[in-house]
This record gives C-alpha cells, structure tokens and sequence, in this order.
C-alpha cells in the first residue's frame, strides 16, 4: 500500500509542477515566497521526511495561479523487524482567469492521500476534487461561487458526487450612521451514500456616536452536517450541529483616558448523532448547549497609571440524550460516556493595576476572586461543587542604571473545592501555591550579557475533614529552581554562550496540625549547556556545544518527622555534543541540528542516543 501511494503521489507531484509552470505563463512573478522545501528528522524510533513546493504568481487586477504540495512520510521502528509506515501527501491548484475588471473565471483541484500502518486501524484515505468557478466583485459586494466533482475513498468505500460552493460577502455597507457587514455561505458535497453541507450566516451593525464610544451588534447562524464511516460493514455517523449566537459590544468613553465596556453574549448549540446503516436510521446521542456572557469592563489610563477592572458572569447549560448506542468504533467522532445534564456558573471580578514612576521603577498588581459552580440533576451523579479560586500577584521592575536591571514577582494562588453531596464531601481540600521568583540583568557592555533567576515555589494541598482519616492524605511541593546564564560576544564572528540550572524540589505529607512536613522523595538536577558559535560568512553559522544533566533522586522511609532514612533512588544522566549548522539567504535557507547523547540509569548501562533535524528551503 505504501509503495502505491508514494507512486501517485509522485505522478500528482509532477502534473501539478507542470500545470502550474505551463498556467504561470504570461504572469509576472511577485517577491513572495515562492520555494521548494524539504526536510528530514530522526529520533529515538521515528524516521521523519518532508517535502512539498508553494508556488503563487498574480498578475494585474484578480489574476492568480497558486500551486501547493506538501509530502511527509514517516517510519515508526517498533523493534529490529518490525517497521511501520504513514504517508500523506496533500496538494492544491487554483486558478484565476479575469474576464473584466470585476469578474473573474476560476478552476480550482486538489488531492488528498493518506496511509496509516502505525496504529494499527484501517483508515486509508483518498480525496481527489476538481471544480470550476466564478467571482463577481464590486465596491459594494463579493460573490464567488464554484462547482465540481469529489472522489473520495474511505475504509475501501469510494464515494463520487457533486460538490458547490456559494458565498456572498458585504464588507460595508453605509445606511446612514450605521455600518453594516453580511456574510452568507453555502457548501455541499453530495456523495453517493454521504452528505457533508454547511450553512453559514452573519450579520454586524455598528454606530459610531460622540468621543468615538460605539456600539456592535452581531448575529449569527453555522449549521453542519458531516457523515463519517466508522466501520469497514459501511455503517455512517452522521452529525448534525446547529448553532446560533449574538453579541453586543457596547463601549463608552466616559471622559480622556476613562472607559468602561459592555459585553452580552447569547448562544445555542445542537448536536444529533445518527447511525445510517443502509436505508436504516437510528439516534445515537445528542446535546443541546445554551451559554450566556454579561460582562463589564472599566478602563483607566492617566499619566504612567494603567487600571483595569472587570466582573464577568458566564453561564452554561448542558442536556443530552441517549438512543441507540450501535457499534462502536475508534473513528467514532463521539463518545458514548454517560456525561450527565449540568448547569454551570462562572463568575470573576478582576483588578489590574500598572504604574511607571519615572525610567527607572514600575510597578504592577494584579487579582483576581472567581467562583465556579457546577450542578447536575441527575441522582446518580455527585460532582456538584463550588469552586473558590483567588490570585494575586504583585511584580516591581527597577533599572539601577542602563546596564543593570531588577525584578521582583511574587504570587499567590487559592483554590477551594467543596463538592455539595455527602459522598465526595471527603475530597473537599484547599490548595495554596505561593510563589517568589527575582532576576537579574547585567549588561556591562553590548558584547555581554548575564541573566541570573530564582524561583521558590510551594504548592500545599491540605483536606477539610483530615482529622476523620486513619492515614495523612494533605500532601505537599516545594521547589528550588537557579539558573544562570552567559552570552559573550569575542568578536563579530565569535560568540560563547553559557547556562546552567539547578532544580531541587520533594514531595511529602503534609501535618497541617504542627504546619511541617513528612518527607517522601526528593529530587536534585543539574543541567549545563555551552556552545560556541562561529559566522566566519555573511548569513553562515556554525554553532557546536555540549550538553550535561544529572538527575538524583532520594526516597525516605521515616515514619515520623525527626527520623529520616534516605536511600538513593534513582539516578539518570545524560551528555554529549551537539551541533548547529545555519545559512539563510535570498535564495536558500538550510538549517542543521545533530546530537550525539549519552545516558545511563541505575539500572541500565550507557545508552546511544542520536538526533538529526535537517531543513532545506529553496526559493523559486
């Protein structure tokens, strides 16, 4: 199967080439971006190729032709003798003929192929379509409608039918103060036994009033219908989604540099899922989803002071509905897990505060208080919760000269879950991370620049009902993170550059009663990067380096606080060169990347791993 796929593919590669040369004729080449690429990439058990070509030449008024093909294979070694293949190949050609200054004549093909023997399913597929078309344009109107046929196979089925396209687009129409916009859409593919349509229709109002405040006003309709073979018997899914929604954006300047906005959203969505089996028709499931959006907006901003504060309410309402649960199939585009009717309500007030004192300092605040509520009235579900959620955060920014540079950020997360029913009453816990991260900046000359960041986070997770538990289920993460780096410009040609990282975090119970903790596993890593990078030509680089990473990790097997028993773990380590080869052109660009590790575990020994990314881009 494979080979017959690369061998089409080949044959559609080259007829688009030429098709695309032999309609390119007559018409001047823009500067775009025309090229061939091409790619390769080689990993731990994947072999990956690319190739493909974009091709686009206009000419005066609408006159176009583009061309695109894009190829990529790629081999999963599963072990030494079992190799498994997936190919894709996608290809498109449009083109554009104008017959006056606002009408134009178009052909537009494409291709799709797809081979799949990695995960172990059928599903092949092969897409070829054709279609001819026309586009009426004016200052006040766009139309482009085409037509053609569509040849598709899936699971061995081949479908051919008709399929059209239909637009209409208004982009402004001027009825006194206000401006309006209109988009109509019509496709359909009418295949032998499926049928893939979708309807599409928005409309938008906007008046422009006093101090450029204003109003928008957006409706609008998307129905779909696509059908999918889920089973080599032919039996198809067909789903159907109807969605309708408006929105209104009201926005009001109150006085220079004071705003405040008003947003209101409502939305309707049906999904029905229908099992064709033959001339037979059966309901699997559907859904039908309602949410609203009212949100307010207050907007400050005065000499070196930036404000912003909200309170946004969404709501959501989730029924469904179970007929026919049929056959099952991994290509089934929904799944039959029994999710119950729910209502939901998110609710969020927010502050943003931003000052700048001068060049030198500035300061940011931030918080946030939402609250999640989630029902259900089904008696077989007790999820129902509330839940609590408050952040804050506070970041100074000092320039103690041009060259030297401090920041500051500190931050606070607040989580509360209590679930409603007795039975899920248990799993009720606070969760509160805490965060400290300061940076440095030294810049002591334009050829070198020193970055040096820490961070202390704490993550502590602590159960409302703990003192009904025989065992400690609170739990808690601590973590050190260093890093430093070096980068060190010689010369123009020559630069170095440098960084290391060192992490140290545990976990372990949490003894809320005495606030300490019961350590259960310990890590520490250190990591180490240097590299070299030489531009001995003008857009040439070459860049090799070095790699290392050592990861320890403890476990402790104390049953109380003051007596510990460490043991080794774990232990990983990794190094090995690495290279990095660029050049970029006006017309190549080629990039280079290879490793070359080395890592070994307790319990194993030194392992070989290699790496190649490769890439190639030819401008035509």
């Amino acid at each position: 199967m494979r080979t017959g796929v690369i061998t089409r593919t080949g044959r559609i590669f080259s007829v688009i080439i030429a098709a695309c040369l032999a309609a390119a004729e007559g018409y001047p080449q823009t500067a775009s971006g025309n090229s061939w690429y091409t790619g390769y990439s080689r990993g731990i058990s994947m072999d990956i190729w690319n190739t493909g070509i974009n091709y686009y030449s206009a000419a005066g008024g609408s006159g176009m032709v583009s061309v695109s093909n894009s190829f990529t294979t790629s081999m999963l070694k599963v072990t030494d003798d079992d190799r498994r293949w997936k190919d894709q190949n996608r290809c498109s050609l449009f083109l554009r003929y104008p017959l006056s200054r606002g009408f134009s004549l178009s052909a537009e093909g494409g291709s799709f192929l797809f081979s799949d023997r990695q995960t172990g399913y059928t599903n092949d597929i092969r897409t070829n379509y054709l279609s001819l078309g026309a586009r009426c344009s004016s200052g006040a109107f766009i139309i482009p409608v085409t037509a053609g046929i569509k040849d598709d196979s899936r699971f061995g089925r081949r479908d051919t039918g008709l399929s059209y396209r239909a637009e209409l687009t208004v982009p402004e129409l001027q009825l006194g103060e206000y401006t309006q916009h209109l988009t109509l859409g019509h496709t359909a593919d009418r295949l032998d036994k499926r049928r893939n349509s979708g309807i599409t229709a928005e409309y938008t109002v906007h008046r422009l009033f006093q101090n450029n405040s204003g109003d928008t006003l957006t409706a609008g309709i998307n129905h779909q219908r696509r059908d999918y073979y889920i089973s080599a018997g032919g039996l198809i899914e067909s789903r159907d989604t109807r969605t309708q929604y408006a929105e209104n954006r009201l926005t009001y300047i109150l006085s220079p540099g004071l705003s405040y906005r008003v947003r209101t959203a409502i939305g309707w969505r049906q999904l029905d899922i229908t099992i064709i089996d033959g001339a037979e028709r059966s309901l699997k499931r559907k859904r039908s989803d309602f949410t609203s959006t009212l949100g307010f907006h207050v907007m400050l901003n005065r000499d070196g002071f930036d404000s912003r504060l909200e309170l946004v309410r969404t709501g959501e309402e989730q029924r469904y509905g179970f007929g026919d649960p049929g056959q099952s199939s991994p290509f089934s585009g929904s799944s039959l897990l029994v999710t119950p009717d729910n209502r939901a309500v998110d609710t969020q007030l927010a502050f943003f505060a931003g000052l700048h004192a001068g060049d030198r300092d500035s300061l940011t605040f931030s918080s946030s208080i939402r609250k999640y509520q989630y029902d259900t009235p089904s008696d077989y579900n007790f999820d129902d919760r509330d839940e609590i959620r408050i952040k804050c955060s506070i970041q100074e920014v000092h320039r103690a000269s041009p060259a030297l540079e401090y920041r500051f950020l500190l931050s606070t997360h607040l989580l509360h879950y209590v679930y409603i029913f007795s039975r899920r009453s248990a799993d009720n816990n606070w969760t509160r991370i805490l965060s400290f991260q300061p940076e440095l900046r030294w810049r002591p000359s334009a050829n070198l620049d020193v970055v040096q960041t820490a961070e202390v986070l704490a993550n502590y997770v602590s159960y409302d009902f703990e003192a009904l538990f025989p065992a400690t289920k609170s739990f808690l993460y601590r973590k050190l993170t260093i890093s430093d780096s070096l980068a060190w410009r010689i010369s123009e040609s020559c630069a170095v550059q440098c960084n290391y990282r060192l992490e140290m975090d545990e976990n372990g119970k949490f003894l809320i009663d005495r606030w300490e903790e019961q350590r259960l596993i310990d890590r520490t890593s250190h990591t180490l990067t240097l590299q070299l990078k030489l531009s001995p030509l003008t857009g040439f680089s070459i860049a090799p380096g070095y790699g290392y990473y050592l990861r320890r990790g403890y476990t402790y097997t104390s049953q109380t606080v003051q007596e510990d028993t460490r043991t080794l773990s774990s232990r990983f380590r990794s190094h090995g060169p690495n290279l990095t080869i660029s050049y970029t052109g006006k017309k190549l660009d080629f990039s280079l990347t290879a490793s070359h590790i080395m890592t070994r575990t307790m319990a194993s020994e030194d392992r070989l791993l290699r790496r190649i990314d490769c890439n190639c881009r030819l401008y035509i």
